[in-house]
């Protein structure tokens, strides 16, 4: 019994430093994501409500060193009228949240390069006239992944204008 009780504890040990500088590494990792990559967005001039509306998503590396990472399968999709005079709040479109982060295409950037990819939305007739499309995506670490928690991950956001016209 003593053997097996020490044998946990030893486990442990070695997990709890393990685990402590793997997840320091990947704070680290994120941090570097927020510092040096920045995400854009182009949207059609006109959007038709209800209507498939393309986005073309790109995420360049403006740091000086090379970055292996992964877009997520987290989005939040808004809308953000341009006259909020009226009291209009972004409206939100869309929300996929994943708790478990993963990876849905993976990139490696080196500094100064890109990768652009592209998905589709609705804009639902909530908001009419000029506005903004504002969209979260998610950037996971593939690196340091765990089994059941997913990967680590940081939200990027970006944002275009648009006019929002009836079907």
């Amino acid at each position: 019994m003593r053997s097996v009780a020490a044998l946990a504890l030893v486990s442990i040990a070695i997990c709890g430093s393990g685990c402590a500088s793997r997840s320091e590494q990947a704070r680290r990792v994120l941090s570097q994501y927020r510092e040096a990559l920045t995400l854009s967005l182009v949207i059609p001039s006109i959007v038709v409500v209800g209507a498939e509306t393309p986005l073309r998503f790109r995420v360049q590396n403006s740091g000086r060193r090379p970055i292996d990472g992964c877009v997520g399968l987290s989005r939040n999709v808004r809308i953000v009228p341009d006259n909020d005079t009226d009291g209009n709040e972004p409206v939100g479109v869309s929300a996929d949240v994943v708790d478990h982060p993963g990876c849905r295409q993976r990139f490696r950037l080196a500094p100064g390069a890109h990768f652009e990819w592209n998905e589709t939305t609705r804009v639902p007739g909530i908001v009419y006239g000029p506005a903004s499309l504002e969209v979260d995506v998610q950037i996971v670490d593939p690196r340091h992944c765990h089994p059941f928690q997913g990967c680590p991950d940081t939200m990027l956001t970006a944002s275009a204008p648009m006019d929002v016209r009836k079907g």
